[in-house]
């Protein structure tokens, strides 16, 4: 509860209950912190690849030369592509429609997972 408190700077002196802090962020009560950082994440993805901006440019391309040795870098792509099972051009063409894709990212996130420990 804290993080979230954090999210909306509510200060420790201050009387709120916890219901009052996930109703004004529209959690519903079972959502871990988890559930709810990816369902904001896939909304965010959705958002920048209905525009036409710099964010969806940068999201998508591939930056030019090569790496130094080591391990390969996460890309927030790449964690998309792993939650939702979905290639880049099925991403684009599952984003298109908003009311699909809200729909979509709710059984995502109430989906179980492997990785997950509860």
């Amino acid at each position: 509860m804290w993080i979230w408190r954090k999210m909306l700077r509510i200060s420790w002196t201050e009387k709120r209950t916890n219901e009052s802090v996930r109703k004004e962020l529209g959690i519903e009560k079972e959502e871990t912190l988890k559930q709810s950082a990816t369902k904001r994440k896939l909304c965010y993805f959705g958002h920048v690849l209905r525009s036409n901006g710099l964010e969806k440019e940068l999201m998508t391309a591939c930056g030019e030369g090569r790496r130094r040795r080591g391990r390969p870098r996460i890309r927030w792509l790449d964690e998309i592509q792993e939650k939702t099972g979905m290639n880049l051009e099925a991403l684009r063409e599952a984003t298109r429609e908003r009311r699909n894709w809200r729909k979509y990212i709710v059984t995502v996130v109430r989906a179980p997972r492997a990785d997950d420990t509860r």
